[in-house]
Order: structure tokens, then sequence, then C-alpha cells
């Protein structure tokens, strides 16, 4: 009896602490749904977030470039341009809209 009391008890903290996780840009996220002005040219693009470096990836391309990172902004610098977006997470998946731009990215983490 004890032990499932002590089972209970765990799987009610961590599921707990999983649901106040905040969800965070790192790792590899695929844009997996396109709208807005040749946005379908997008799809299947990776957005790799690593410390202070974000990449954007598809096939054998891959250009990487510094980022900072805000509650609900991110940037691509690659020292001659400057790239800025807008994003929220919405569930699981994060959300993603270039600035200056009618496109609105559907991304899921691999």
């Amino acid at each position: 009896m004890k032990k499932i009391i002590s089972i209970i008890i765990i799987s009610i903290v961590m599921t707990a602490c999983t649901k106040n996780s905040k969800p965070t840009l790192a790792g590899d996220w695929e844009i997996v749904k396109a709208e807005g002005t040749f946005a379908e040219d997008n799809l299947g693009t990776h957005y790799i977030f690593e410390k202070e470096q974000f990449t954007m990836a598809k096939g054998d391309f891959k250009n990487p470039a510094k980022t900072i990172i805000t509650d609900s902004t991110f940037t691509w610098d690659n020292g001659s341009m400057v790239s800025e977006f807008n994003y929220h997470f919405d569930g699981d998946k994060l959300m993603v809209s270039p600035k200056g731009s009618d496109q609105v990215f559907t991304l899921e983490k691999k």
C-alpha cells in the first residue's frame, strides 16, 4: 500500500512540474505548415536553435547566424543582414512570423 501511495505522489509531482515548464526554442524545429506570399517554399525548412546560434536549414543547405532571443522575438544576424521574427507557442507547436511579411509558419519540434 505504501508503494502505491508513493508512486501516486511521485506521478502527481512529475506531472505538475511538466505542466509548469515553459516551452523553449532550443532544438530543431521543422516548418510543417506555411501561409502567406511564397510561404510554401519554406515547407520542410528546419529552424535550429543552439545557444546563441540560429540555423536555417533545408536539404544540404545550412545557413547559421547569431541570434538574440526574447520572450516573443528572435533575430537571425549573419553579419551583413539581420532578419527579425515574432514567435509564440500554440501547445507544442511553434508559430513564427517574419517581421514585415504576411507569412506565418507552423513548426513542430523534431
